[in-house]
């Protein structure tokens, strides 16, 4: 027999006008509670719609506790947390600490009902244009009462926040919900709340067979097992919030002045750029005028130097921009360019620029359009500038052409210019010295920013990466000039690497992977036959999509057709092949990577893109200098999860060798370690000193080594004296194990083995 609550809720869905859909599903009395309320409250509409997602195969994947379409509010997606005041632990702006079945975790029904509401909208999108519909979000706590929770955390959620005295009288909770659509539509600047056809579209995507919260868009059915076909997608479909730094940067202000944003391959430097630049364009498009005068249309800038990049900056920019103003970016105030094409456009807007010189003699031309601008009249200058610019890969360009930059953002009433610059030393593939700031023009002590984590790699892809880009291995004798482009002595300042025995380890990342592949070939035949090969079983066997592997290489007149031959002869007609290079170069303006297809790609070409399998073939063409090695360091750094690396026998001056080199000490070490460790005593079982949990994983951070707790996410430190002498030892990575290393006395210890997460959840 039914309970109360089930019985309230079937007489609720039975008096409404409006359609509701999965409220079967419901097995919860507070979801019900928080259903069954929003129907009485609005349900005598039939034009209205209350959708409940049925739970997904992959419990991961979050559902919307309900949604509502309704014309007289828009389109509100609610996040409902049935738990008791006594079982929340701690708040932390709109994130609750609870314990749930004993076990504490964090979660934040405003970051959950946002991703709903934005992933919604986008589906959306693809039907009618977004402000056809205003987009809500908001938060259920059904059992708790709102003044019992302020007295308890002395601080307050949202006021939109739904308690129980919201949920227990319908017309407070129309009140409430009411205010917040007004509220929303006059900040959005429209008056549409829900078209017809916006409802349709939204409908149809709805009852779409669950589209909503389905995975990534597949060629094969979902993988199953430990395939790396589903590895894959539980690393994609993992929750990808943006850590606190890079929340806090993509709110900062940062108009008026020169900022410097440097860091490791992999830390989110384009993020930051593209959430800053939308909250910039934000800051400017709202920023009032004065009382005789309308404020100027906003225009902002972002430049990069690779031409695939533009089509994956304005992506995200747009996306991030709609999440805080409700629309799209007007085309007008958003540029983004690649640097190339904002110098055609400049001389085509004022001839006096133009040089005659192309992209071959870069510098010259750079230096004689400072010059030019410097003698165009002012009125024509502000014409040509920005009120802010954006650089991506600012170590690829000529400091002259950095100045040229500075020269396009246009002064404000106090003198300063808004020139934010992305800079990573290690990747610098041309081989330029880095600048002198000062010397340039561009002020930016005390505005520079370091991100010292990375989060694409792994820690066995970065440290054969950056032994081959500082030249750990290179022949007795060879001069490595990299060391210094690899920021090396700022990083190891920074306790982020150390050096043993001219041996790198990097400790700005805390993912672990497979160790990558290198295989030396006897004919260039050979290489691609395995190329081809290995592609086919990632495929097939593996269960790998086309678009999640990457294949590179250095110049395509190496590799020639013959590389596409191989692969469309071993893969017939599973997939297509998408190719970026110079000699593809309409490829070149659109994304680099492509829905079921697999991409081949220059190195150039790649960069700011990741994949999860990366290929580099034809490794013997990278040369042992600094450019050779920086192309390698960015190839490699493609890889979220597996690398592997091919060439043929070449003479001497290739870099190839070093590779092999590398990789082998890798693997060597990590078995001496390990052979170390298993004569040494069996380490003590880790606990997390906050929750007493045995779940903990080890990880590098800042100074030393911690645990992380799975549970309550809170950190450990690790012990770095040594059990024997009491002397200060190191910690040895291995793998998944951890090893405290004592030179003092010669001893190993077995501290701790990572088990992957899902071996927590069994």
């Amino acid at each position: 027999m039914p309970s109360d609550w089930q019985q309230n809720l079937q007489h609720a869905v039975r008096a409404a006008q409006a359609q509701v859909i999965g409220w079967q599903h419901i097995e919860y009395m507070h979801h019900a509670r928080l259903v069954a309320a929003a129907l009485k409250a609005f349900g005598d509409d039939t034009r209205a719609l209350f959708f409940i997602e049925e739970l997904a195969g992959n419990g991961r994947i979050p559902r919307p506790d309900l949604i509502v379409l309704h014309p007289r509010l828009g389109v509100v997606v609610i996040e409902n947390k049935g738990v008791q005041l006594a079982d929340i632990v701690a708040v932390r702006n709109t994130t609750l600490q609870m314990m749930r079945s004993g076990i504490l975790k964090s979660e934040d029904p405003y970051y959950q009902a946002e991703k709903v509401l934005l992933r919604l909208r986008d589906l959306m999108e693809r039907r009618v244009p977004g402000n056809e519909a205003l987009f809500v979000h908001t938060a259920a706590l059904p059992a708790i009462d709102r003044n019992d929770f302020q007295q308890r955390f002395n601080c307050a959620l949202p006021p939109q926040t739904l308690f129980a005295d919201a949920i227990a009288n319908p017309d407070v909770l129309r009140a409430q919900l009411t205010t917040l659509c007004d509220q929303r539509l006059r900040q959005s600047g429209r008056n549409v709340r829900l078209t017809h056809k916006a409802h349709t579209a939204l409908r149809n995507v709805l009852l779409g067979g669950g589209v909503l919260f389905s995975s990534r868009p597949r060629s094969s059915p979902q993988p199953a097992g430990n395939v790396l076909g589903a590895q894959i997608e539980s690393l994609e479909n993992e929750l990808k919030e943006p850590t606190e730094q890079q929340r806090e940067l993509a709110k900062a202000d940062l108009r008026g002045a020169n900022h410097l944003f440097r860091g490791v391959a992999g830390s989110g430097k384009s993020i930051i750029l593209a959430m800053n630049a939308a909250h910039m364009l934000r800051l400017l498009t709202t920023e009032p005028g004065n009382l005789f005068e309308r404020p100027k249309p906003p225009k902002i800038c972002v430049v990069c130097f690779n031409r695939t990049l533009v089509h994956y900056l304005r992506e995200r920019i747009t996306a991030h921009y709609k999440r805080i103003a409700w629309e799209a970016p007007d085309e007008t105030a958003l540029t983004v360019t690649h640097f190339e094409n904002l110098v055609s456009t400049a001389e085509q807007d004022e001839p006096r620029l133009a040089t005659g010189l192309n992209f071959e003699h870069k510098r010259e031309r750079a230096a004689k359009m400072n010059a030019a601008f410097d003698t165009l009249p002012a009125a024509q200058r502000q014409r040509l500038q920005y009120d802010a610019i954006y650089v991506d890969e600012a170590q690829d360009f000529f400091a002259e052409e950095l100045q040229w930059l500075a020269r396009l953002a246009r002064p404000n009433a106090a003198g300063g210019r808004t020139l934010i610059l992305f800079y990573d030393n290690a990747q610098n593939i041309y081989g330029l010295m880095p600048p002198v700031w000062e010397k340039l023009g561009i002020n930016i002590k005390g505005r520079t920013v370091f991100l010292d984590q990375c989060f694409r790699n792994t820690r066995q892809t970065l440290n054969l990466a950056f032994n081959v880009l500082v030249g750990s291995f290179a022949p007795a004798g060879l001069r490595v000039a990299t060391r210094q482009f690899a920021d090396l002595n700022n990083l190891k300042q920074r306790e982020l690497l150390i050096e043993n025995n001219d041996r790198v380890e990097v400790l700005f990342t805390s993912r672990s992977g497979p160790a990558p592949v290198v295989q030396v070939h006897s004919s260039r035949q050979d290489e691609l036959r395995g190329a081809a090969e290995l592609i086919n079983h990632l495929i097939h066997q593996q269960h790998v999509e086309p678009n999640d592997i990457l294949v590179l290489y250095r110049r395509p007149q190496i590799m020639g057709r013959e590389l596409v031959n191989h692969f469309y002869k071993t893969l017939g007609d599973s997939c297509r092949v998408h190719i970026v290079d110079g000699e593809h170069q309409r490829n070149k303006r659109l994304p680099l990577l492509q829905p079921a297809a697999l991409t081949i790609s220059t190195i150039a070409s790649a960069k700011g893109y990741d994949a999860a399998v990366v290929l580099l073939v034809g490794a013997d063409d990278l040369t042992a200098d600094s450019q050779g090695r920086a192309a390698f360091y960015v190839a490699a750094t493609r890889a979220k999860i597996a690398l592997h690396v091919s060439g043929i026998h070449r003479a001497a001056g290739s870099l190839l060798s070093e590779i092999v080199a590398a990789a082998a000490a890798m693997h060597s070490s990590i078995a001496a370690c390990a052979t170390t460790a298993s004569h040494t005593p069996a380490a003590a079982q880790a606990r997390c000193v906050h929750c007493g949990s045995l779940r903990v994983n080890a990880q590098p951070f800042r100074k030393g080594f911690i645990f992380r707790c799975i549970d309550c996410t809170e950190a450990t430190p690790i012990g770095l004296e040594c059990r024997r002498c009491g002397r200060p030892a190191e910690i040895r990575i291995t793998g998944t194990s951890f090893l405290r290393y004592c030179a003092a006395c010669d001893s190993s210890e077995l501290l701790h083995t990572n088990m992957p997460l899902a071996a927590f959840e069994q």
